[in-house]
């Protein structure tokens, strides 16, 4: 019994190359990411207040 690659059976199906469905899941990704990068600003005072640091001790943070 081999593994079955439900991406490719897709592909087959479909007739859609492979290389696409990386394109659109590397896409998905991205979005996400960058998503989570640019709303820290909206959390950062919440944050802030709730663990008490300062403002370069939770940029600092954030940069790491």
């Amino acid at each position: 019994m081999g593994f079955r690659n439900p991406v490719g059976a897709l592909a087959a199906r479909t007739g859609i190359a492979y290389g696409w469905f990386v394109v659109a899941c590397s896409f998905a990704l991205s979005a996400m990411v960058f998503g989570t990068i640019y709303s820290y600003p909206v959390f950062f005072e919440s944050l802030q207040g709730r663990f008490g640091s300062n403002y370069a001790t939770f940029t600092l943070l954030f940069s790491l």
